[in-house]
């Protein structure tokens, strides 16, 4: 399969040129959303051919990382215009994929289906047993961009808003993860 060979070239593209500050954008992470995604589609019920490109996105979706911290999804899509001609996207595949990494931008504002899946694997870790985890990597990650300082109490309120802020867009993430989500929550409250 042609994704096989895009997310292939991407982790090894990731694992050479993302900046070593990135603690949480890593191709762990790339590998950890394609995992997801695949794992939504298949509950989901989705086409092969909606698969691919779902697959393809997650792929894609941070590797603007390598050129710029913000608004990096502007990059991932000139990177995905450039690179899936070569493996035999056309024209109305790459704009569906360039879609799906848009609609990743928090707040995420997905249009259908296929971005909806994209999206809801990029934060699947929300409401996992890894949550703790993931979100200290997105925390030294953020202080070593100077997105935050180093006050746990500042770290705390902005996780507590984004998950009371946030909601899951397909019923097999939310049937999956809004249960451990909902106990991270509390968790946190009780540390403001």
């Amino acid at each position: 399969m042609r994704v096989e060979k895009v997310i292939k070239y991407v982790i090894g593209l990731l694992e050479e040129k993302l900046p070593a500050e990135l603690a949480y954008h890593t191709s762990a992470h790339t590998l950890d959303v394609i995992e997801a995604a695949f794992m939504l589609c298949r509950l989901e019920a989705i086409n092969d051919q909606d698969q691919e490109l779902i697959l393809t996105a997650a792929a894609l979706h941070d590797t603007g990382y390598i050129v710029k911290y913000k608004n990096n999804e502007k990059f991932a899509a000139m990177l995905a215009k450039e690179i899936l001609p070569q493996h035999g996207y056309s024209a109305p595949e790459i704009e569906a994929v360039n879609n799906c990494i848009f609609a990743t931008k928090v707040p995420q504002t997905p249009n259908n289906a296929l971005e909806e899946i994209v999206c809801d694997a990029d934060l699947d870790y929300l409401g996992r047993e890894d949550y703790c985890t993931i979100s200290q990597k997105l925390r030294t990650e953020w202080i070593n961009f100077a997105q935050i300082g180093k006050e746990e109490a500042q770290w705390n309120q902005i996780q507590y808003s984004f998950l009371s802020s946030h909601h899951y867009f397909t019923k097999s993430a939310s049937k999956l993860r809004n249960e451990l989500k909902a106990i991270h929550l509390k968790e946190i409250k009780a540390k403001l």
